[in-house]
């Protein structure tokens, strides 16, 4: 697949995302609407925690669409989190207590750090903090959904502090469990393409110093929707 057989592909679901930070915290992007994820000795991986896409935006991404271009010799492999699996495994008693509750999400403590404070202020006023549903309702499935993540969730709306870091550890490590998961081992050419309404992803960076470079392309979504 070329990069205009990506866009091709990618447009019969919907229109281009284009990431607002790539341009500034990764150097190496060479079009607005394919984000080059280009890793070697000198830039390592950083997406090796749990995430769902732009979870800090008030529209967070539909889905995704990676393709591999440079591939290491070991290592690489991106893995899934079926987040309506980790939902259906809470124990009852808390899947009523999460129904209705929100959390804020934000970009500043992961792309903020990498962008340095003053551009991080910049940009603040066009994305603020967000509050999205901690259980998400698909829109085509119906199926709840966990939507909190390591990388983005700050803390539950309403709670002490210690009491929303203790729910959400609960959480988190019911999505990291391997029987919610898949595990994709690259090989060059392979296309992936996700949902991120009930998936987050993990890309392992176990490659270092070897290079690693992926084209993705993201379809723009909408506000997610709880249960209420």
């Amino acid at each position: 697949m070329t990069r205009d057989e990506h866009r091709e592909f990618a447009s019969h679901w919907g229109s281009f995302e284009e990431h607002p930070f790539f341009q500034i915290v990764q150097g190496r992007q060479t079009a607005p609407d394919v984000v080059t994820l280009a890793k070697d000795a000198t830039l390592g991986g950083t997406e090796n925690a749990w995430h769902a896409d732009l979870s800090w935006h008030k529209h967070p991404s539909y889905g995704a669409i990676l393709r591999a271009i440079e591939l290491p010799e070991v290592g690489g492999d991106t893995l899934w989190a079926d987040t309506s699996a980790a939902h259906d495994l809470l124990p009852q008693e808390i899947q009523e207590r999460i129904a209705e509750l929100t959390a804020v999400h934000d970009w500043v403590s992961t792309f903020g750090q990498a962008m340095g404070e003053e551009k991080s202020q910049a940009l603040r006023p066009r994305f603020p903090q967000v509050e999205h549903p901690v259980v998400c309702v698909h829109p085509e499935t119906g199926r709840r959904s966990l939507f909190v993540n390591p990388a983005f969730t700050q803390h539950i709306v309403g709670m002490e502090a210690a009491e929303s870091a203790e729910l959400l550890a609960v959480l988190y490590a019911t999505i990291s469990l391997p029987e919610c998961q898949v595990r994709f081992r690259w090989s060059e050419g392979a296309v992936a393409f996700w949902d991120n309404r009930s998936t987050q992803h993990y890309a392992s960076s176990d490659y270092y110093p070897a290079r690693r470079v992926m084209d993705r392309i993201s379809i723009i979504g909408s506000a997610p929707c709880g249960p209420a």
